[in-house]
């Protein structure tokens, strides 16, 4: 049986964090998990629920990082929420954080499966939300194994994102790609060369903050709204900051004619490279795809470092098609889960139901 210990400050953590790291994506590291905690935790009014488990010698196996909120439900009572470090879900309230999970060494995560289910028993909660995780997470393989423990568990296809496998030759990827695919991320750098003196800039430290508000400017006048609000440009440049230090910042923009058309901002962590973000300046070109085009420098810079065994570009389907899913990658799904541990929890939870029906049978027969 392992040892729990429940923490309570999350800075008390960083060396343990960071020694069961391996194999977790960027979104479960330290710099990501205690930078957004110290962000919205206040503000939003989180209570820590930060626990890890350790072995009899005294080796820590495991990080839980949760917290509880409360909210109203349409019935008018509070609910009392168990959350996993990076969304506030439902709300947009914070970055948008996948691939939601804890932290588990390898070689224990049967004994860290019993020990989590003994803890959720002991944790007061109603509805335990594990929000964009995917099936090879260990929250879902061992919440769904354990489902007899809960009122219910719902699970909610939220969609999908692509990996793009940067182990093999750039050449043969390239060639794997559908013709008018290639023509867009790499073939129509010699046309835009045309139009004038092309630059591919990296962010320094020094050069984070103008980077991340030229890709809001951009993304402004695509969507009209900044990509990241103020909080949120906080915390990317924080983040992006840490990155840089260690390296594995990728915050890149293109210039041509000294004008600023396109910005990446990418970070990478334990071999893969993440595309958190880009903007691009719209209807450029009529031939030129800038968002497209940009990533496939990235792609091919990817593709030649060896320390990077895939590009991930994340969750989402962009504004008017799938187009990752013609990058020549593999796709997964993102889910969110739900797990009720109360009859309250399971009285809002078959009320949902009802309610989603109730709007799906409206819209079917009144679909304007």
């Amino acid at each position: 049986m392992l040892n729990e210990k429940r923490w309570k400050d999350v800075s008390e953590l960083e060396q343990q964090w960071n020694e069961v790291t391996s194999g977790s994506s960027l979104f479960a590291g330290w710099s990501w998990a205690s930078s957004w905690w110290a962000m919205w935790a206040e503000s939003c009014d989180l209570k820590l629920q930060l626990y890890s488990f350790s072995a009899d010698d005294g080796t820590l196996v495991a990080i839980v990082p949760l917290f509880t909120n409360q909210r109203k439900s349409r019935l008018g009572f509070t609910v009392n929420q168990l959350q996993v470090f990076g969304n506030i879900y439902p709300t947009g309230t914070t970055v948008l954080s996948e691939y939601s999970d804890i932290l588990v060494r390898q070689g224990y995560e049967e004994d860290v499966s019993a020990a989590l289910i003994r803890l959720l028993s002991n944790i007061q909660w109603d509805e335990f939300i594990i929000p964009y995780t995917t099936a090879g997470s260990f929250l879902f393989k061992r919440l769904q194994e354990h489902s007899n423990y809960f009122r219910f568990v719902d699970t909610k296809q939220e969609g999908p994102g692509v990996i793009v496998n940067a182990a093999v030759g750039f050449d043969g990827y390239l060639a794997s790609l559908g013709k008018n695919t290639r023509l867009k991320l790499y073939n129509r750098r010699q046309l835009l060369q045309s139009l004038g003196p092309v630059k591919i800039e990296y962010a320094n430290a020094a050069g984070i903050g103008e980077y991340l508000s030229e890709l809001n400017g951009l993304d402004r006048s695509r969507w009209g709204r900044d990509c990241f609000g103020p909080q949120s440009l906080a915390f990317h440049v924080e983040i992006a900051g840490h990155a840089s230090q260690r390296g594995e910042l990728k915050l890149s923009r293109i210039t041509v004619n000294c004008e600023v058309v396109s910005v990446l901002y990418n970070i990478c962590f334990n071999g893969v490279e993440y595309n958190i973000q880009s903007a691009f300046k719209q209807d450029y070109h009529p031939k030129i795809s800038l968002g497209t085009l940009h990533l496939g420098y990235a792609i091919e810079r990817a593709f030649n470092d060896d320390k990077i065994e895939s590009f991930d570009l994340l969750y989402g389907e962009g504004k008017n098609t799938f187009y990752k899913q013609r990058l020549g990658g593999d796709e997964i799904q993102f889910y969110t889960i739900l797990c009720g541990k109360t009859y309250r929890a399971l009285l809002v939870f078959r009320t949902k139901v009802i309610f989603r029906r109730i709007k799906s049978v409206f819209r079917r027969f009144f679909p304007f």
